[in-house]
């Protein structure tokens, strides 16, 4: 179950999405409230911090993957297919492990 997508109050793109290629933007924001003199926007440790922290766990993992890929020399390359992965979707994208069409039939898979 993928996080609900969260709007950046700051005018960034949302958060909160996690795509069935693996990509996970990390929900909530990282950096501090600048109106909270604080520096902790809910006041406390609270719930989104696991949720952070779990997020973080699970985007190095994709990182040590890529990495993994790329010394094995399958970087690039589509996971389910085998198909070279678009330079484009790796440039935005760099531990996509799907190419397009895998990535869409695992979308409406996981959406039935």
């Amino acid at each position: 179950m993928s996080p609900s997508v969260v709007p950046d109050p700051g005018g960034g793109p949302p958060s909160g999405h996690v795509e069935a290629s693996g990509h996970v933007e990390v929900p909530g924001r990282l950096d501090p409230d600048p109106r909270d003199p604080s520096g902790d926007s809910d006041g406390g440790s609270g719930p989104h911090e696991p949720d952070v922290a779990d997020a973080l766990d699970v985007l190095l993992g994709q990182v040590d993957a890529a990495l993994a890929r790329l010394d094995a020399g399958t970087y690039g390359y589509c996971g389910t297919c085998g198909a070279e992965l678009d330079d484009q979707l790796l440039d935005r994208l760099p531990t996509a492990v799907l190419c397009a069409a895998c990535d869409t039939r695992a979308r409406v898979s996981d959406a039935s």
